[in-house]
């Protein structure tokens, strides 16, 4: 159990005014925890942090010897547990997670738990994932140094006539068979498709042809934690327009890499990123300059113009601009850094950013 994150969590509820805190999304009684179920998007377990104590609900699925851990039946259901912790920890009010519970389900808590306040509240536990413990660190850094093993393998294997999905394939077996899983389906998109920054591998039909420009965005998950990289290889010589493209768009992504230093703001960072992007007279991308990487591959602070989120020291997330030509193709480089003490980003991600060429 990690109890220090915990008593954080009792801390922040205390400026909240808030008495306790229902707990139901899956990564976040993961951190808080270690408590993990099979399967992240359905309610099998759930955390309540009270004044005193906390108590983790889940089935007999997931029977393990832990007091800590209660289990539901039809005799004694979530409420029942919490009618009894409320009444004996004197509690008041309960804040319940906004941007995880259903609207059905909080409407359900208010008029089950009558003599509590029950009150949603957004990113609290969030708010704790996003400086890194050293551990964290240690587990994102490993699973970036696989992943950057891992394509070293793969682009050995990548030739003309293959397609995105058996590229994308030949990544997540690779880093299966070593024993790990994936952070995401990995993307690989040829050509047009490197266009769209979303783009569904798993219902495209691209192909490499002699010429094509290849995308491949992928992460490794290594004991819970994510690692997400974008890199670029070009099948046969590039023409001299990709060329330029390519170097500017690597020397932008360098330059917010660099800038991760001099701004406090998240938003002033990807501002920055995308006057740089301008400046070189690029074709401007429409995502976020970066997210937040953890036991999720996308989480806080975020890189974008609307983000509130600041830069602090520890912090894990990415760096990925992008030039995109619709229905011709697109450019992306990304690496995963973290934040050091002394408030430059390092990067963990360290396969090559060199124009690279597969003949």
């Amino acid at each position: 159990m990690y109890d220090h994150r915990i008593e954080s969590l009792r801390k922040i509820l205390r400026e909240k005014h808030l008495d306790s805190l229902l707990v139901t999304n899956f990564y976040n009684i993961l951190y808080l925890t270690r408590f993990k179920t099979l399967v992240s998007d359905e309610r099998e377990a759930f955390l309540f942090v009270g004044k005193k104590d906390f108590y983790i609900f889940t089935d007999l699925r997931y029977r393990i010897n832990n007091p800590k851990v209660h289990y539901l039946s039809h005799n004694k259901k979530l409420t029942s547990y919490l009618s009894d912790i409320i009444q004996k920890e004197q509690i008041t009010s309960v804040g319940v997670e906004a941007d995880d519970l259903k609207f059905s389900e909080f409407t359900w808590l208010s008029k089950t738990l009558k003599k509590v306040r029950c009150k949603p509240i957004e990113n609290i536990v969030l708010q704790l994932r996003e400086v890194k413990e050293k551990g964290e660190i240690d587990k994102i850094r490993e699973a970036c140094r696989i992943g950057d093993e891992c394509l070293r393998e793969v682009i050995k294997t990548v030739r003309v006539g293959q397609s995105e999905k058996e590229i994308a394939f030949k990544i997540e077996f690779w880093i299966r068979k070593k024993g790990h899983d994936i952070s995401f389906s990995p993307i690989v998109a040829v050509d047009e498709n490197a266009a769209i920054p979303h783009y569904d591998t798993k219902s495209g039909l691209g192909k490499l042809r002699r010429g094509s420009l290849l995308l491949i965005d992928f992460g490794v998950r290594y004991k819970d934690y994510c690692s997400d990289m974008t890199r670029m290889f070009f099948i046969g010589q590039p023409s001299q327009d990709k060329i330029n493209i390519y170097h500017a768009l690597r020397n932008v992504q360098k330059k917010g890499v660099e800038g991760v230093s001099r701004y406090s703001r998240a938003k002033e960072l990807d501002s920055y990123v995308r006057r740089s992007i301008e400046k070189d007279r690029l074709s401007n991308f429409t995502h976020s300059t970066g997210h937040g990487v953890g036991l999720e591959v996308h989480e806080t602070p975020r890189i974008s113009q609307k983000s509130k989120d600041a830069i602090k020291p520890h912090e894990v997330f990415t760096v990925e601009p992008g030039v995109y030509y619709f229905g011709k193709f697109g450019m992306r480089i990304e690496d995963t850094v973290y934040v050091g003490r002394d408030g430059k980003a390092n990067i963990l991600t360290n396969y090559s950013k060199d124009l690279e060429v597969i003949t």
